[in-house]
Formats: structure tokens, sequence, C-alpha cells
């Protein structure tokens, strides 16, 4: 072979080294593309909606389609939407009827309890706090599993707190016995059981 038979094989072969890394990059500089493309989709797609946006949107009784009813004067607006999909009794009464607004009678349950439950429902997670009991009757008899689970925790860990302190007393009688030792006094020694005690009564 002449040596210029070998410079065109060698300059061939050198261009197609070339095609091929340069068609790699092409292909590494779309797959960079498609991802940031798809980075910004997810985020475009992901909700930004607040928990407070949505908890005064969804109190808006503007477009309520359910009314609660407490009494003969009392009743409560709501939405199927939401009353739906955390209750399965709920949802089994808005399947079997036409009416818009549904009225559906809660009047074995006082106000504050109900408009607590909804308040949960929206998103205020710290609806329940000292409405445990009442609320978990509540989500017994509509089948509101999340309320029912909230109130259960709040409900143990009241009575964890109790149990300790009883068991702290057993353990501190000489303490307790202390000439002048007042009862806040011993309260407020009792620690984290009583950690949310003021600090005057």
């Amino acid at each position: 072979m002449s040596e210029n038979s070998e410079n065109v094989v060698m300059e061939s072969d050198v261009g197609d080294n070339h095609s091929s890394e340069s068609s790699h990059d092409d292909e590494e500089n779309e797959s960079d593309i498609t991802s940031d493309s798809d980075d910004e989709n997810e985020s475009e797609n992901e909700p930004n909606v607040s928990k407070r946006e949505l908890f005064e949107m969804l109190s808006n009784d503007r477009f309520a389609d359910v009314i609660l009813v407490i009494s003969d004067t009392v009743e409560i607006k709501s939405h199927r939407c939401i009353l739906g999909y955390s209750s399965k009794k709920f949802a089994d009464i808005f399947e079997n009827t036409k009416e818009i607004p549904v009225r559906i009678s809660v009047e074995s349950f006082e106000a504050e309890t109900v408009e607590a439950a909804l308040e949960f429902l929206y998103g205020k997670s710290n609806a329940i706090k000292g409405k445990e009991k009442d609320l978990f009757k509540f989500a017994k008899q509509f089948q509101i599993e999340d309320l029912e689970k909230a109130c259960q925790s709040r409900i143990s860990r009241s009575k964890i707190a109790v149990a300790a302190y009883f068991i702290w007393l057993n353990a501190n009688r000489e303490l307790i016995a202390k000439p002048g030792m007042s009862a806040f006094q011993v309260a407020k020694a009792a620690g984290e059981a009583w950690r949310d005690l003021p600090d005057k009564i």
C-alpha cells in the first residue's frame, strides 16, 4: 500500500472517531436538556398551596354543597369533596342522594365538636386539642379514620402522662410529705408530665 493510501485511511479513521464522539456529545446534551425539562415539569406539577391557604379556601361556604344540621337553629356548611374523601359514611350518603346541598343530621353532637372535626379535615391538625373524646365519638360514628387515629394518639399520650405522674409521686413520697410543700410545687417538680403548667395559678 502506498503512503498516500495509508494517509487517506488514517484520516478516514480520525473522521469516524470524531463523528462518533460528536454524536455521543449531542446525545448527552439532549439528555441534559430532557432532564432539565422534566425537572421543570415536575416542579410545575407540584402543589404549591399551603395548608393555611387550603383551609381558608375550603372554609369559604360560597360553594358549599353539604349542610350539617345540629339543631333547628344551628347548621354548618361543608363540602362533599372533603367529607366524602375522609369518611366512608359520608361517601355512602353522597352516593345515594341527588340532593344539593345534601342535609345531614348530626344532632347528637355539639356545634363546637362538629366545627373542630371539619377544621381537622381541612388541615388544621391542632383543632382536636381538648376535644379528643367527643371527636373520637364523632369519628367512630362517621367512620373518619384519620380523625379517629389522631384522637386515639392524643388520648394515649394523656394516659401515659398521668401514669408517669403517679409513678413519680410514688417514687417521691418524701418530697411530697415535706412541710410547707404546696400542691402546685409538687406538680411543678414532677417535670415533663407537667411541663405545660403556667408559672402562676
